[in-house]
């Protein structure tokens, strides 16, 4: 990821927006499986020039559940 974002941006007139999921689970075992990896991106890219990082929160239970009744998930 780092080397495909210095890659990018280069030429220094590109800027490059980088849309990280924080993975959220219901388990304990989601959680441990899934830990720091949006956050080790963060760490990774955002030292670097022309490159935004953003961390979006995602409830991957929530939306596994809503999945499974067939059924679009909620916004909340």
């Amino acid at each position: 990821m780092r080397e495909l974002a210095i890659r990018t941006t280069q030429d220094t007139n590109t800027s490059l927006t980088v849309l990280v999921p924080r993975r959220m689970y219901a388990n304990a075992l989601g959680n441990l499986l899934h830990r720091g990896t949006g956050e080790k991106m963060f760490m990774t890219l955002e030292e670097l020039p022309h490159v935004a990082v953003t961390i979006l929160p995602f409830n991957a239970s929530h939306a596994m559940r809503a999945l499974e009744a067939d059924h679009l998930p909620d916004l909340d």
